[in-house]
């Protein structure tokens, strides 16, 4: 089913949208609406790309329920290891995690 029918009021769960601003910022609103409606224990563990100068990416970072952020270390990627997503060339991936709760 759909993530933006899903209305939990307690647990805790992972997201990892597609990487642009109209769903991520959907989703983001989607989560606050539920983490606003509960007492209960829920939290989100959004997985994004670090993406700094995209709507989204601020919108979720100055969230009232973004509790922690952490950043995977850099991995470095060769050609032999291509990695599915914005960036297909090699270099260094960062992926940032953050909690919402």
């Amino acid at each position: 089913g759909s993530f933006f029918d899903f209305n939990p009021r307690c647990g805790s769960f992972e997201a990892n949208p597609p990487f642009d601003d109209g769903t991520m910022l959907r989703m983001l609103a989607h989560m606050e609406l539920l983490l606003a409606r509960t007492s209960l224990p829920l939290a989100f563990v959004v997985i994004v790309p670090y993406l700094p100068s995209q709507a989204a990416w601020m919108a979720l970072n100055a969230s009232r329920y973004n509790k922690k952020r952490l950043h995977l270390p850099q991995v470095h990627r060769d050609q032999d290891q291509p990695c599915q997503g914005l960036d297909h060339g090699t270099g260094s991936l960062v992926v940032p995690i953050t909690v919402l709760d």
